[in-house]
């Protein structure tokens, strides 16, 4: 058997997550050994492989037979249809292919991906003390993605507040947090980290000192959203690999149309 060696880029954390996730799936389909390397990534305090700060191994790591070394960013993405089911919004719940779809990434997540117990227990820890028995996930982004219309998201709660009883919300800004609790009040939580204070403030990743705990934390609001019974959410990876992490959550997409879908 021969290796491929699997290194990221310097991109966001779940976009080197993914294409890992596709680059997994290649080994899988042509036998070869894989061996991730996450070197020049954002989240990185400088070391050469930053991947187990984050995630158990996934094997030994030796090398075996000839080794290849992957760009993740250009091998053809296997599991994500040509990147084409990387964009949320073509993703439809009533689609018995899309459906597949996230069945078989989930199965990569299961069998490969596992946070450390650091994160494990950050997850544990905060479920047990704030999550009800249904709780409805709300992720909203800001920054460069421009969207700012909590209307929208205000009419996609509510419609689901008479089902769900509990807000969960992950966001990367304050702003974003005042405004949902000013609504909703005690029917909503959310993980206490280091955050933008406005919506359209500069992405915090690239300014933000302790690169390893903030990247620590969006991974335990990931799989804290991946633990909700439903998600309302515009087009991101992080909503995305929540929704591959439990693919049996139901979403609403916010605002699909501005996409061309």
């Amino acid at each position: 058997m021969n290796s491929l060696i699997i290194d990221g880029r310097t991109a966001g954390l779940f976009s080197n997550l993914l294409h890992t996730i596709d680059n997994i799936k290649y080994c899988e389909l042509y036998g070869y050994k894989p061996i991730i390397r996450w070197s020049d990534v954002i989240y990185t305090d400088g070391r050469n492989d930053i991947w187990n700060q984050y995630f158990e191994s996934i094997n030994d790591g030796i090398i075996e037979g000839q080794s290849e070394y992957s760009n993740m960013f250009k091998l053809k993405n296997y599991i994500l249809d040509d990147g084409l089911k990387s964009i949320l919004y073509n993703i439809r719940e009533s689609d018995t292919d899309d459906r597949t779809h996230r069945h078989d990434v989930h199965k990569i997540f299961d069998r490969y991906i596992i946070p450390v117990e650091k994160i494990r227990k950050q997850v544990d820890d905060f479920i047990e003390k704030n999550f009800t028995s249904d709780m409805l996930g709300v992720h909203v982004r800001g920054t460069d993605y421009g969207f700012d219309d909590f209307d929208s998201y205000f009419r996609n709660i509510d419609n689901n507040l008479e089902k769900h009883n509990m807000i969960y919300l992950a966001t990367d800004n304050e702003e974003t947090i005042d405004k949902i609790k000013k609504r909703y009040g005690e029917k909503m939580c959310f993980f206490e980290t280091e955050r933008m204070k406005k919506y359209k403030d500069p992405v915090l990743c690239y300014t933000i000192k302790d690169k390893i705990k903030h990247a620590e934390d969006v991974i335990t609001e990931v799989y804290l959203l991946s633990k909700c019974n439903h998600l309302i959410c515009i087009n991101s990876n992080v909503p995305l690999t929540s929704l591959y992490i439990n693919n049996n959550m139901s979403f609403d997409l916010i605002y699909r149309s501005k996409y061309g879908a």
